[in-house]
């Protein structure tokens, strides 16, 4: 989905693949393997070996044309924003992340095919914008590690340190949100998950939607709550947490969202929710979450064992300073990689639609 075609070891500690590989199909050097959802962008073109094994779920197809097509080219076009929109509307079935595109119309799907040197020259363009934007989330993820390091400076391994379940830290029970209905008469404001999935709480991430009756305060943000994603079909947003901002109080949270309300007499405000990101808080909601038809969710069993690190107060806040700054840090880059998203894409379109002038560019 994000790399293309990847080796095994170089992603997972051991081996996926299944030890009698008698039925995986051969992947031929610049064949194209197509998995799913395609529209996901999952497909690669097979170019790091002779040959190599892949799924037997997974298409392979050979190009008719190979000596006019640079393969780094097309492989953008078919992972493109672009091409997965053909996809989406084009797929047929009942189960979102199963649904699948028939051959005929994978085959009919109409390709922008300049000459190969013009081919060349967009490709040139295209990894030169990407790699910008790669650096930005390089960055990001940097910014990241580095409050790790700062913690463990701080505090040592959190696995030494005092600690209690999570369900010690709280000052009521965990609330599940509210599910909006179809047909019912009470308009309001819902969070949606992007709200607390980032870095940061972003309290423009709602929308309007309509439920059966007026949402009691229970399914409303109050100003202790801890807001917690209880599923997601992306592991590492499965569990993610945020405080929300003062103006977030009040408003409806989905029932895709957990509420925990905080003692902030025993644990600091910035401490916790830097602390809840972490990898020692991770690697257990990771472990403990369940996957059902490509979704993974976290129950509220599961969060209140949470064993959490606490360290004095005094020293909680003094961190939690520490975090808020480099929070700011990462607000900046969060905005300014979205801006760069955004102008990939529109570089991108506009190459596919043959709008750039690269005739100057020296291959």
């Amino acid at each position: 989905m994000h790399e293309g075609l990847v080796d095994q070891a170089s992603k997972f500690k051991k081996r996926i693949a299944s030890r009698d590989t008698a039925s995986y199909r051969v992947a031929y050097q610049d064949e194209l393997v197509v998995g799913f959802p395609i529209d996901e962008g999952v497909l690669g073109f097979q170019t790091k070996y002779p040959a190599g094994i892949v799924s037997p779920a997974y298409g392979i197809w050979k190009l008719k044309v190979p000596q006019k097509t640079h393969i780094p080219y097309l492989e953008r076009y078919l992972r493109s924003s672009v091409a997965r929109d053909i996809y989406a509307s084009k797929m047929r079935g009942g189960v979102a992340r199963r649904r699948t595109i028939s051959r005929d119309e994978f085959l009919g799907i109409e390709i922008p095919f300049p000459t190969l040197d013009e081919q060349k020259r967009i490709s040139a363009v295209l990894d030169k914008a990407d790699a910008l934007r790669r650096q930005r989330q390089e960055s990001l993820q940097l910014t990241e590690k580095l409050l790790q390091s700062i913690f463990i400076d701080m505090f040592g391994e959190p696995e030494a340190m005092p600690q209690k379940r999570f369900a010690q830290l709280l000052i009521k029970p965990l609330r599940n949100g509210l599910s909006p209905a179809s047909g019912g008469l009470h308009n309001d404001t819902v969070f949606t998950l992007s709200a607390i999935t980032r870095g940061y709480f972003n309290s423009s991430a709602r929308k309007e939607a309509v439920f059966a009756a007026a949402p009691r305060p229970a399914a409303r943000v109050s100003a202790t709550d801890f807001l917690i994603c209880r599923g997601n079909g992306n592991l590492r947003l499965c569990g993610k947490g945020q405080f929300p901002t003062d103006d977030a109080v009040g408003v409806v949270f989905p029932d895709t969202i957990i509420a925990a309300s905080i003692d902030l007499q025993q644990v600091a405000k910035a401490y916790f929710e830097t602390l809840w990101n972490q990898p020692f808080v991770r690697r257990q909601i990771e472990s403990g979450a369940r996957t059902a038809n490509g979704i993974h969710k976290v129950n509220q069993t599961t969060l209140e064992e949470i064993k959490i690190p606490l360290p004095d107060f005094k020293e909680q806040v003094a961190f939690g300073k520490i975090a808020e700054s480099m929070v700011a840090t990462v607000k900046g880059l969060e905005a300014s990689a979205e801006h760069m998203e955004s102008l990939f894409s529109s570089l991108q379109q506009r190459a596919f639609r043959g709008e750039l002038d690269v005739n100057k560019l020296a291959l």
